[in-house]
């Protein structure tokens, strides 16, 4: 019995001092440990393991509760008000946070291969995304499987790249060449590869980050007079369009420039964003495929809560992301 109680407590906090009849003890932690799990929206991500090391500790003292209980009521009506806040809270906390996981470099080096990843999914449904943060999102050419990128621009802004250097609207996103040697790992063919890189700390809307990549004459710069049709789902020789993207538009401001100075700058169709990764010389983004429709947004990253990547575990990496 006792065994069955904690069990059951690690599952529906609080249940073994509910069949022990501890109430108050038993709907305080059914509330409690859940909304401690919940304040990683504005904490530290090592709450979650607060939280599950307080349902561990709840557990085992309410099957202690029921060992010492002169009758255990494992079908009262406190077991089952417990079962129900626990499934309410599990069911809440399931739609407005969900995990995920960083599969390729594109992200490097905010996100590594092996990061796992809190996601808040209520913020896309109260206000736009705004530039600078990192979302998730349904890819918009193959709705089967889901990108992480950082938003760049959003709708009605104009956006180029030059020579690694981001123009927002006419103005260039604060750029800071990082000193020191760079190097990172990517995943291929099964094996871990290094590769060299040029580091460059980024200010955009408030948001501070490092990115990868920024050489004079990058393929990367966007948009590229070789290829003037605006990139779209529909561009992309390899992809099935499954999207209702629009495609935006081209503005020649400077015919004249020379390759590092603006000139062309894309113009981001209604309800959308424009997103890249940081490893911006192995990134495939809105450069390439387009703009990410609004309807396609499944969250902002919050944090990484634990990082399995190169290496092996590495808990440094556990914290918020900007």
């Amino acid at each position: 019995m006792t065994l069955l109680a904690i069990l059951g407590g690690l599952l529906f906090p609080g249940l073994g001092h509910a069949i022990a009849g501890r109430g108050r003890w038993a709907i305080a932690i059914a509330i409690l440990v859940p909304l401690v799990w919940l304040t990683v929206f504005v904490a530290t991500p090592w709450v979650f393991f607060v939280s599950f090391g307080l349902r561990v500790v709840a557990a085992i003292h309410g099957g202690w509760c029921v060992r010492g209980a002169a009758k255990p009521e494992w079908l009262a009506q406190l077991p089952l008000v417990v079962l129900v806040i626990g499934v309410v809270l599990f069911s809440t906390t399931r739609l407005v946070l969900q995990a995920g996981n960083t599969p390729t470099s594109s992200m490097y080096p905010t996100l590594v291969i092996g990061d796992h990843l809190f996601i808040d999914t209520v913020t896309p449904n109260l206000r736009p995304m705004e530039r600078g943060e990192i979302i998730t999102f349904t890819f918009p050419c193959d709705h089967a499987h889901e990108y992480v990128k950082r938003v760049i621009a959003v709708a009605g802004d104009t956006v180029e790249v030059r020579c690694g250097v981001v123009w927002v609207n006419g103005t260039a996103v604060p750029t800071t060449r990082v000193a020191g040697p760079c190097t990172y790992y990517d995943r291929e063919r099964g094996t871990w590869r290094s590769h060299d890189c040029s580091r460059y700390h980024e200010v955009l809307n408030g948001h501070a980050y490092d990115v990868f990549g920024g050489a004079v004459g990058d393929v990367r710069d966007f948009p590229s007079a070789m290829r003037p049709v605006p990139p779209s789902c529909h561009a992309q020789d390899d992809f099935v369009a499954q999207t209702e993207q629009r495609s935006g538009s081209f503005v020649t401001t400077n015919a004249d420039a020379k390759p590092c100075e603006p000139q062309v700058h894309y113009v981001v169709p209604a309800d959308s964003y424009f997103v890249m990764g940081d490893n911006r010389s192995n990134s495939n983004d809105s450069r390439y495929w387009g703009v990410v429709p609004k309807s396609l947004l499944l969250g902002r990253v919050l944090s990484i809560w634990m990082s399995d990547g190169y290496g092996g575990q590495d808990w440094s990496r556990v914290g918020r992301v900007d």
